[in-house]
Formats: structure tokens, C-alpha cells, sequence
């Protein structure tokens, strides 16, 4: 076994580990709680548009675009709600993270450039963190790093195809968290 199968095989353990942990993950009493919530009442009474904590009441309003609480709340559409669905999308969003992240760099630069960058990514403590509990932050990082990779392959092949999904992740980015889906 060369050093490439066992780096895959690391990074390939730990989403596995990743994904087999997630029902022992506790809903953590921050605004993790706050967007398991709003998530929760999309699926339950319906409140896609406009997300509230306690439903019906405009007090509680939640001041963030609805994309992220959309694609928090679709596990539990789908599968009922519970912890393990509340806590699914996030580590199921890292994966398809470390996915294009992998594959991109493979097809932009090299594939070692590829693997270790994945690693590094697949073991950075804040995207484990956080991949584990209901935020928007693992979604953010997912639709920056699109938008960073397809201005990167923009730049290097001096296509315009690319600026398609450089402005569509952007254009996420900031749906699911406003502003900050910009920088």
C-alpha cells in the first residue's frame, strides 16, 4: 500500500466516522439550536418563506435569507424530524464539500495537490466542529469554495463557462447568509 491509499484510506475513515458519530451529537444550546428551530417549523407548519422561532409570532423573527434553512430542513421533510435528521445535512454538505473540493483541484492541478488539500480540510477542527451541529457556516464554506474554485478554473483556462457556477455559488453564499456569502 503506497502513501496516496493510505492518505484515501484516512480520509475515507474519517468521513466514515464522521457519519457513525452523528447520532451521539447533542444539539448544542447556541444559535445551532435557534436554526434546528426555524428548520423544524418550516417542515411542521409550513413556514418556508419567513422563518419564525415560535411559529405565528413576528417577534421572534429570524433575520436570515431562507436558503439555509431550506436545505437544513429537507432531511427532516423527507425522513421526519429527530436529532440524527436535524444533524444529517451539515456532514452530509462537508462530504459534498471535500468531494469538489478533491476533484476539482484533481482536474485543476495535480492529484497529490488534490488529496492533501482534502485532508488538511477533512481534519480543520472548525469544519468538523461544525459539520456535526444545525449552522449555516459548513453551507457558507461550500458555496465559497465553489465560487473560489470556479474563478480559479475561470482564471486558468480562460473559459467563461465557469464564471456560470462562480455566480450561482455566490449567489448561494449569499442566500444562505447574506453578506458574508460575498466575501
Amino acid at each position: 500500500m503506497n502513501f496516496r491509499q493510505v492518505l484515501v484510506l484516512i480520509l475515507l475513515l474519517f468521513i466514515g466516522v464522521s457519519f457513525a458519530t452523528l447520532p451521539r451529537n447533542p444539539l448544542q444550546n447556541d444559535d445551532a439550536s435557534l436554526y434546528a428551530l426555524a428548520a423544524k417549523n418550516a417542515v411542521i407548519h409550513n413556514q418556508w418563506l419567513v422563518q419564525y422561532i415560535t411559529p405565528g409570532d413576528p417577534a421572534s423573527f429570524l433575520d436570515k435569507p431562507p436558503l439555509g434553512i431550506w436545505l437544513l430542513a429537507w432531511p427532516m421533510k423527507i425522513l421526519g424530524v429527530s436529532e440524527l435528521t436535524v444533524h444529517l445535512p451539515n456532514v452530509i454538505y462537508f462530504a459534498l464539500l471535500l468531494a469538489i473540493m478533491y476533484f476539482s483541484l484533481a482536474k485543476l492541478t495535480s492529484r497529490k495537490l488534490a488529496l492533501y488539500s482534502t485532508l488538511i480540510a477533512a481534519t480543520s477542527l472548525c469544519l468538523v466542529v461544525y459539520s456535526r451541529a444545525p449552522k449555516l457556516d459548513v453551507l457558507l464554506t461550500l458555496f465559497v469554495m465553489a465560487a473560489n474554485l470556479s474563478l480559479y478554473a475561470f482564471l486558468k483556462k480562460n473559459d467563461p463557462v465557469y464564471l456560470i457556477p462562480f455566480t450561482l455559488s455566490l449567489a448561494a453564499g449569499t442566500l444562505t447568509k447574506s453578506g458574508f456569502g460575498l466575501l
